[in-house]
C-alpha cells in the first residue's frame, strides 16, 4: 500500500481514473489499482461525494458529469508526462516561420515552451496560460493574444473580441485541446461557447489537429460537444491502448497520431495506412 501519497493527491487520481471509464467502477477495483486499502478508499469516496464531484454507486463510485471543474494550476501535473509527450510530438510539426493558432489548456501550454525555440513563428492563442509561457520564455516569435471575456478557471479568452482576432487568421497549423475525445460525439468542452471557438480554430486552420492525452479517449461524461470535419487528426500520447485507439484507426472521421511510433499495433497500422506515430 502506497502511504506517502497525500488524500488529495490520491483522490486526484481517483477522479481521473474515474473520468476514463462508462459507468461505475467498484470500491475493490479502485483500492486495487491504487494501491490502497479498501478502507481508504471508501473514506475517499465518502469525501468526493460530500464535494460533489463523484456518484456513489451499490459496491463503488462513478463519475459526476455535472462536477466541478478543476482550474488550471489543479490540472497541471494531472497526466504530466503524457502531455509533455504529446508537446514534444506536436512540436516536431511545426516548421520555422509557421503561423501557429494555440487553444488555450495544460497540453497547449506545454506546447507552447516547446514552440518557443522555434524561429519565426507566428503564435495567435486563446490561452492567457499560454500567453503566460511565452511572455516567459526567449521566444522570438510573434505572440497575437485573442482579446475577449476572460473565462477565469481555465484561463481562456471568449466572445466577439476573440472570434474577431481568430476569424482574421487563416494558420498553418492549429493545436485545439478538449475535455473528451467520443468516436461518433467528437470533441468537448464545458461551455457551447467554447466549442463554437474551438470549432472556429479548426476552420482557420489548413491542418487542424485535436491534442488529447489517452485518459480522455473514449470518455464521454461532458455535456457540450461537436463534431469536427472528417479527417480532423487526432495526436495523443504513447500509453492510449490498443482497444481504445482501435475505433478511431477504424473510422473515416479521424486521422489518428501517436507520440511514439511504437504506441500502434501492427494490426492497427495496417487498418489505417495514414494512421502514424510521430517520433
Amino acid at each position: 500500500m502506497s502511504a506517502l501519497r497525500s488524500p488529495a493527491s490520491r483522490r486526484r487520481q481517483v477522479i481521473d481514473l474515474l473520468s476514463t471509464r462508462e459507468g461505475p467502477v467498484g470500491t475493490d477495483d479502485l483500492s486495487a489499482e491504487l494501491g490502497v486499502s479498501v478502507v481508504t478508499m471508501r473514506r475517499d469516496l465518502d469525501s468526493l461525494e460530500q464535494s460533489g464531484q463523484i456518484i456513489r454507486t451499490h459496491g463503488g463510485a462513478m463519475i459526476n458529469s455535472q462536477r466541478p471543474e478543476r482550474s488550471i494550476p489543479e490540472r497541471q501535473d494531472t497526466n504530466a508526462l503524457a502531455k509533455a509527450e504529446i508537446a514534444v510530438a506536436a512540436a516536431r510539426l511545426v516548421q520555422p516561420g509557421m503561423t501557429v493558432l494555440l487553444d488555450a489548456g495544460t497540453t497547449t501550454s506545454r506546447l507552447a515552451a516547446e514552440l518557443a525555440g522555434i524561429p519565426g513563428l507566428t503564435i495567435v492563442t486563446t490561452g492567457v496560460n499560454v500567453l503566460g509561457v511565452l511572455a516567459s520564455s526567449d521566444t522570438d516569435a510573434t505572440i497575437i493574444c485573442a482579446g475577449g471575456t476572460l473565462r477565469k478557471v481555465n484561463q481562456t479568452l471568449l466572445g466577439p473580441f476573440a472570434v474577431s482576432v481568430v476569424s482574421s487568421v487563416y494558420a498553418d497549423i492549429a493545436f485545439v485541446g478538449s475535455d473528451c475525445v467520443d468516436l461518433r460525439r467528437g470533441v468537448s468542452s464545458r461551455t457551447p461557447e467554447q466549442n463554437a471557438m474551438k470549432a472556429l480554430m479548426i476552420r482557420q486552420a489548413r491542418r487542424p489537429i485535436i491534442v488529447a492525452d489517452s485518459s480522455k479517449l473514449a470518455t464521454n461524461w461532458a455535456t457540450h460537444w461537436f463534431m469536427p470535419p472528417a479527417g480532423v487528426e487526432l495526436l495523443t500520447d504513447s500509453g492510449a491502448a490498443d482497444d481504445v485507439l482501435a475505433p478511431f484507426l477504424e473510422s473515416e472521421a479521424w486521422d489518428v497520431l501517436t507520440a511514439g511510433a511504437d504506441a500502434l499495433s501492427d494490426s492497427a497500422r495496417s487498418s489505417r495506412p495514414n494512421s502514424q506515430g510521430v517520433a
